[in-house]
């Protein structure tokens, strides 16, 4: 079976503009992000671009790119690209103070379930605390 160069090309594409979704993009959300570019690429290489399905993978995709923001600097030497800087001035998911075991003023052991409960309360805080930043309700009831 055959690829035709237009879906190599969008496999190519998606692998070169996610080079600093890590740092600002939520690791989880990231990784339902991923399954779902499987998914809208399967739509696009099955022709389905008008269809439901890809709407709905698209909307959920474009929902994960909100706070995808910042700047990746790079540099170009024959034919190689190698980044030597990434940051982002909006996002506030990694802290290297709040990442070091060291530095966390918490009553948790790594052994035991409070403490896996409370690093993950670490991310949860920062996604509530980037919400209440933006003006944006923590949930929305209907």
């Amino acid at each position: 079976m055959s690829q035709s160069k237009h879906s190599l090309s969008l496999i190519s594409i998606g692998l070169q503009l996610t080079i600093a979704q890590g740092l600002v993009m939520d690791s989880k959300v990231r990784i339902i992000r991923d399954r779902l570019s499987d998914d809208w690429a399967q739509c696009i290489y099955n022709g389905m671009y008008f269809t439901p399905e890809r709407e709905f993978v698209q909307q959920a995709i474009s929902i994960s790119q909100k706070q995808v923001d910042g700047k990746v600097e790079a540099l170009a030497y024959k034919g190689n690209v190698i980044i030597v800087g990434r940051s982002s001035e909006t996002s506030n998911l990694y802290s290297e103070e709040e990442s070091s075991m060291d530095t966390l003023e918490m009553d948790w052991s790594v052994e035991d379930t409070t403490g896996f409960i409370n690093v993950n309360a670490i991310r949860i805080a920062k996604y509530g605390e980037r919400k209440i930043r933006d003006g944006e309700p923590l949930s929305k009831r209907k």
